[in-house]
């Protein structure tokens, strides 16, 4: 099984660096992933991206060292599963604002017994016969907190099994939202004690 190098790090408590891929380009990704990063990401919420491209941008990330991650276009149970038999080894799931929310991502993410996710997988076997073993462990999942319903339901969302939380949207360009979104800046020191970043050491 490949090991999933950018969660590693996170997990011994260190930051990772990625970058990502948005133009639907497959072949960028053997550049980029060659470029000392840590890992890839393939946009599929904000990306130009179709399916028969979205496979072969991971083939080209694997080529470098970067680990292949992507963010799915919707807390959709096909959508991600799709990624993940593709052999993304990283999901960030966008507007997730319940516990609920949270509790589908990992449903969709996690073979059982954690999850649901379906048996079976197609490119992803491409690491080897103990995929099956090893994903659930080497999988990084994160949810996405977008909303002031998010923030306040960020504690309880932290109980779902594996996703860590990035509260991207409170703190991107920050002028810029307190203009479109006064509500949310205000919101972010409501976070949890610990912090969000924390949340990334304590997955499973």
């Amino acid at each position: 099984m490949k090991t999933n190098t950018a969660l590693a790090k996170m997990r011994a408590g260190k930051p990772a660096f990625g970058l990502s891929m948005g133009l639907g380009v497959a072949e960028t990704g053997a550049i980029l992933s060659g470029s000392g990063t840590e890992f890839v990401m393939v946009d599929r919420q904000h990306g130009n991206w179709d399916e028969r491209e979205v496979g072969r941008a991971i083939a080209q990330i694997n080529l470098g060292a970067a680990t292949p991650m992507a963010r799915a276009a919707a807390n959709d149970y096909r959508l991600i599963g799709q990624l993940l038999d593709k052999g993304m080894l990283g999901i960030i799931v966008p507007m997730v604002d319940t516990p609920d929310d949270a509790r589908r991502v990992a449903d969709a993410c996690l073979l059982p017994p954690l999850g649901r996710r379906s048996w079976g997988w197609n490119q992803a076997s491409m690491y080897g016969d103990d995929y099956a073993d090893c994903i659930n462990d080497e999988l990084f999942v994160a949810v996405q907190l977008e909303s002031a319903t998010a923030v306040d339901n960020a504690e309880a969302q932290r109980r779902a099994p594996k996703p860590a939380m990035l509260p991207s949207s409170l703190c991107w360009k920050p002028a810029a939202r307190q203009a479109r979104f006064p509500v949310l800046p205000g919101a972010a020191w409501r976070m949890p004690a610990d912090g969000a970043c924390r949340a990334f050491s304590s997955s499973p």
